[in-house]
């Protein structure tokens, strides 16, 4: 029986280099447990397991103990780099990757023309260097110099190896490993690649057809294994400036998508690196089902540096290196939030819907069986977003975040993390936190006080100017377009945050010019009209509402309610002013106004005289009135629906005026509805548009049956349109008769 190649090419049977080019061609899943016993012999480990981690990770999971090996065994320093390199490579192509497999489980085939970034003369110019010499000092490349600082004074921490192939070179050799061990059982291995001259002889690689995305690990496994490999790699390197390390790996994270993030093991891991390095002793999260293959890694026998020192460690270099953790953990919950779903109407979450529950249980409307209390306690994904919260806000702790730095971080302009080109940073104070991250960390840690009962003392936040800072800060300029359709999990944040501020201090003191004071009122009201979510939609609606209400005077409020109604071309906002109005109007005449006080401006009969033409308009002056064989028909009814919620909102409006005797004399609303003879002028042109627009389509025949569902849908809402005119026509009628 002819001997394993592996073992029989074992140094000193052939060089470092030979051995790399052996495996690269021989190395199949088959042989991973042969691999695993050789990578024990900690001298050889050292010196190959650094490039051995590209060939190793397209094997997952059942490669989870050679990269153990490589983490525990191999050269911390050139394994760290290749670790980055490699997350640096799926940070900018992991979306690429995530539709490549989505391709080949349509297709059965690779694009291999996609896979390859680097190809074999860069390999082969990188070894030759690396083993050009034993007794030469090692090659300091551009990677390294970016990585590793050009300043540092200890010349043994400037070295690293320039890194060439990437995992999708390891996925390509892959595609090659059975054909390829099958004939290194009946030829000669293969002893050297190619010269550089001649290139790279090389078949193209093919899959084997049927091979899809159960061949290929997935992108939360590749991040996994190597965040895993950090944890155990950073500890190891003993140097005067280990920062530098950490900076270079950190930053290869940050690119990554974030689905990767959605995944509950790999959040495991990036926590699990923040406690290894730090030092922080807290317990894992709690075991939980996952689709990602679950990869241990063990701290067991792990090899010292071979190139450490036991100099001590340079000016500044603990709190540069607890800075750098408070970046990634900022920068983790960042990913982490964002990238959670918000189905079934659950944004993020869901702080927003759970602390009114828990403060105003009376006033929330309840879509669902279950509270939102209820699910994240009983329902095990949910509640898992709870425990993975609940650890980074307990690292935050850990690492000596204060809630006045997130404060002041997240109202104030952003400041990018320096760049690779950028010297180490010499202070902590000079490396800022992630703004976003800054915010949702602020915000998790106010909702486990307010929510979970954490004790932990907060920062005195006021709508103005702090809460208004950050509207400012985080949702950008108010005219842009679509700042209403931004993530929803950011939205329940900000949404969250403003009603933490109006529980705690329910007197609001607004700012000297109303134009601040408008402008925070215009960016809620544009979320609550534009909001995808029905109920972060509701929660805007009654933060606006309760913040309009806050301000000490009618005219200010009066005026914001009458800009929205004339100027808005929002229907869905115009409907909210018209809520407003209605809050306004019901609090001012609840009862008899104090003795020696002014009346409210809601109070007087000349606000709705003045509100009138904006609240009950004529609809033949705003949308064009189709013919009942008009070819605008559709146009015209796209433009009513895009505005009946308004309507609808007027007409409920018009119904309280004439049905609430605390409203109705007042406010003189039987003189108002004979002055501007509303029954003609607004109920009536508006039967007749909706007519015109949901029943006129009758009258074509070749159509009767093409609409299917929205014919019942058009007649609900022409329905629902004539029961309110009735209903109101009804009310103006008793009127009337009792006058």
């Amino acid at each position: 029986m002819a001997q394993n190649a592996l073992l029989q090419a074992l140094p000193p049977a052939t060089d470092y280099l030979t051995y790399l080019t052996i495996l690269e061609y021989n190395l199949t899943a088959d042989e991973l447990p042969t691999l695993h016993g050789i990578l024990q012999d900690t001298t050889l480990t050292a010196n190959i397991g650094w490039d051995l981690v590209h060939l190793l990770l397209p094997l997952l999971p059942a490669s989870r103990e050679c990269l153990d090996d490589v983490a525990r065994l191999g050269n911390p320093r050139e394994v760290v780099l290749k670790v980055t390199e490699l997350l640096q490579d799926l940070g900018r192509g992991s979306v690429e990757v995530e539709h490549e497999y989505e391709e080949e489980a349509e297709d059965g085939i690779a694009d291999e023309g996609q896979l390859a970034d680097k190809q074999g003369d860069e390999e082969k110019d990188r070894l030759a260097e690396k083993h050009e010499d034993d007794g030469e000092s090692k090659h300091h490349d551009k990677l390294a110099d970016k990585l590793v600082s050009k300043h540092d004074d200890d010349e043994d921490d400037r070295r690293a190896h320039q890194v060439g192939h990437d995992v999708q070179k390891g996925i390509e050799n892959r595609s090659h490993g059975d054909d390829l061990s099958q004939k290194s059982k009946s030829e000669p291995t293969k002893p050297t690649r190619p010269d550089s001259a001649q290139g790279d002889t090389r078949d193209p690689p093919q899959l084997e057809s049927g091979q899809g995305t159960d061949n290929h690990p997935s992108l939360q496994l590749l991040y996994r294994t190597l965040l895993e490999m950090l944890s155990i790699l950073h500890p190891r390197i003993k140097t005067k400036y280990p920062s530098r390390f950490l900076m270079a790996s950190i930053r290869a994270i940050f690119p990554a998508h974030p689905i990767v993030f959605s995944d509950p093991s790999v959040m495991e891991a990036a926590l699990g690196f923040i406690r290894a390095i730090s030092g922080v002793g807290r317990p894992k999260l709690p075991p939980r089902k996952s689709s990602v293959p679950t990869l241990s890694i063990t701290n067991s026998s792990i090899a010292p540096d071979p190139e450490g020192k036991d100099d001590a460690l340079g000016p500044n270099e603990l709190p540069i290196q607890t800075r750098l953790l408070q970046v990634f953990l900022t920068s983790t919950i960042l990913h982490y939030i964002t990238s959670l779903s918000s189905n079934r109407d659950i944004p993020g979450m869901a702080w927003c819907s759970r602390l009114q529950e828990k403060v105003k249980p009376e006033g929330v409307v309840h879509f669902r069986r279950m509270t939102f209390g209820e699910m994240f306690f009983e329902e095990d994904e949910l509640h898992g977003r709870d425990a993975i919260v609940g650890q980074i806000v307990a690292l935050a702790r850990d690492l000596g975040i204060k809630t006045e730095e997130l404060l002041s971080i997240s109202i104030n302009p952003e400041i990018s993390f320096p760049g690779e080109d950028v010297a180490p940073p010499s202070s902590a104070s000079v490396i800022p936190l992630n703004q976003q991250g800054s915010f949702y960390l602020l915000c998790a840690i106010i909702a486990a006080s307010s929510l979970l009962n954490v004790p932990k003392a907060l920062p005195d936040l006021q709508i103005f100017p702090e809460y208004a800072s950050l509207l400012s800060n985080l949702f950008g300029d108010v005219s842009s377009i679509g700042i209403g359709s931004g993530v929803d999990a950011f939205v329940d944040a900000l949404l969250f945050l403003g009603f933490f501020i109006l529980n705690k201090h329910a007197k609001v003191i607004p700012p000297d010019d109303p134009k601040d004071f408008n402008c925070v009122l215009l960016q809620l009201a544009i979320l609550s009209a534009e909001s995808p979510s029905p109920s972060l939609r509701y929660h805007a609606h009654v933060l606006t509402s309760s913040i309009l209400h806050s301000h000490p005077s009618d005219a200010v409020k009066l005026e914001f309610i009458r800009d929205t109604l004339e100027h808005c071309s929002y229907g869905n906002l115009k409907a909210s002013a018209v809520g407003w109005l209605k809050h306004e109007l019901l609090a001012a005449n609840k009862e008899e106004s104090p003795p020696n006080t002014s009346p409210s401006l809601f109070q007087s009969p000349s606000t709705i005289s003045t509100l009138a033409p904006f609240l009950f308009p004529n609809p033949r002056s705003l949308h064009h009135f189709p013919s009942s064989s008009s070819s605008s028909s559709e146009s015209s009814e796209a433009e009513f629906l895009a505005h009946h919620s308004f309507y609808l909102a007027s007409l409920n409006l018009y119904y309280l005026l004439l049905s609430s005797p605390r409203l109705l004399t007042p406010l003189k609303i039987s003189i108002l509805t004979n002055k501007l003879d509303l029954r003609q002028n607004f109920l009536q042109p508006l039967r007749e548009l909706i007519h015109l627009i949901f029943k006129g389509e009758d009258a074509d025949d070749d159509n009767e049956n093409d609409n299917g569902d929205d014919d019942v849908a058009h007649g609900g809402v022409a329905a629902l349109f004539e029961w309110n005119i009735k209903k109101i026509e009804g009310a103006i009628r008793d009127l009337e008769e009792k006058s």
